[in-house]
C-alpha cells in the first residue's frame, strides 16, 4: 500500500502535469503528498565555479544573481503547489490523513536536488519525478532517396 509520495517541484512549467500525475496516485491510495523543493546553494556554487578558473572577478555579483533566481524559482514553486492544492481540495498537513483522502505537505531544503530527493525518497513509498524536456533528432529518408531532419520533443 503506498501511504506517502514524494514529488520534487522545480518551479517549471511542467510541474502541473507532474502533480497532477502524482495525484491521480494520491486519490487511488488515499496517500500523503510531499511537495519537496531543493534551492541550490549560491554560494557553494559560486565556489565551485570559481575553484574552476572563474576567478574573484566573476564571483563579485555571481551569488547575487543565483540566490536571486532561486529565490523566484523558489516562490514560483511555492505559488504552484498552493494553486494546485486550493484546485484539488487538497488538506495540507505535516502527516497523512488516513482514509480521509490524501493530503499534501510542502518541504524546502537548500542544497543539491539529487542529495535531497534520495534522502526524501528513503521514506517515501513512491517517488514521481518528471522527466526533463528533451529534444531528440531523426533522420528520416523516404523511399525516393531525399532527407529530411526533424526534431521531435520527448
Amino acid at each position: 500500500m503506498i501511504k506517502t509520495i514524494l514529488v520534487p517541484a522545480t518551479g517549471s512549467d511542467r510541474d502541473g502535469a507532474v502533480f497532477a500525475s502524482a495525484l491521480a496516485v494520491a486519490r487511488a491510495f488515499a496517500a500523503h503528498l510531499e511537495f519537496l523543493h531543493v534551492r541550490p546553494d549560491a554560494a557553494a556554487t559560486t565556489v565551485a565555479m570559481a575553484s574552476d578558473g572563474g576567478g574573484a572577478t566573476m564571483v563579485a555579483g555571481l551569488i547575487n544573481r543565483l540566490e536571486e533566481e532561486a529565490s523566484q524559482r523558489g516562490e514560483k514553486a511555492k505559488q504552484l503547489f498552493q494553486g494546485f492544492c486550493e484546485r484539488e481540495g487538497l488538506a495540507i498537513c505535516d502527516a497523512p490523513r488516513g482514509p480521509q483522502g490524501p493530503s499534501a505537505q510542502w518541504l524546502q531544503e537548500i542544497g543539491a536536488e539529487p542529495y535531497w530527493v534520495a534522502e526524501y525518497g528513503r521514506a517515501a513509498d513512491l517517488l514521481v519525478i518528471g522527466a526533463r524536456e528533451r529534444t531528440r533528432v531523426f533522420r528520416w529518408t523516404p523511399s525516393r532517396g531525399r532527407s529530411s531532419t526533424a526534431a521531435a520533443r520527448c
